[in-house]
């Protein structure tokens, strides 16, 4: 912690402002999607009692506003960070004594939640020119899966079908007589 001279006014009336410096401390710099991530924030100050707020930031998208505590703590836990990198630091906004100051950034990975899928068939011998229909039923560590489900038979790609509420619905009819390896 260090001082700074402030000259206001008159030169002779001088004010020693205490600088103050932030450290933040991620629970954890590798998580999985839906994991629970803890970020400390720790200012540095001395005499008189710090307040004010820190903001926590991804990139430069503020993820919270949180009060210091008097003991120069302010804590968030997130658990909505998409898969990917992200460059987190803590901004302390400064009050009546004490100057703002930003942490450095802390690299935090986010890796995707891993996924397992059921594949059913409504039949699994049908005549010519009847239907079938394919499920794919995906169930997330954490949340809801989006995205698409492919189907394919053997290593042809039959169809790209959305995600709805955890499953793939695909109806095909017509198909030529032989056997299928659908996946």
């Amino acid at each position: 912690l260090s001082w700074m001279d402030v000259v206001i006014g008159d030169p002779k009336a001088r004010i020693l402002v205490p600088q103050t410096a932030i450290k933040l401390t991620p629970s954890a710099d590798r998580l999985t999607y839906g994991q629970q991530l803890t970020l400390t924030a720790t200012v540095a100050f001395s005499h008189p009692a710090i307040t004010g707020s820190v903001i926590f930031k991804d990139g430069n998208l503020e993820i919270s506003t949180v009060p210091i505590q008097s003991t120069g703590v302010a804590i968030i836990s997130i658990d909505s960070l998409k898969s990917g990198e992200h460059t987190i630091s803590a901004e302390y906004t400064g009050d009546n004594f004490y100057y703002p100051c930003i942490s450095n950034s802390t690299l935090v990975s986010i890796e995707k939640s891993p996924t397992t899928i059921e594949l059913f068939s409504s039949e699994s011998q049908i005549v010519y020119g009847t239907t079938i229909t394919l499920s794919a039923n995906i169930t997330a560590n954490y949340g809801q899966a989006t995205g698409k489900v492919e189907f394919y038979n053997e290593e042809n790609l039959i169809a790209e079908v959305d995600i709805s509420m955890g499953s793939a619905i695909l109806s095909l009819e017509n198909l030529s007589v032989g056997d299928y390896e659908i996946t």
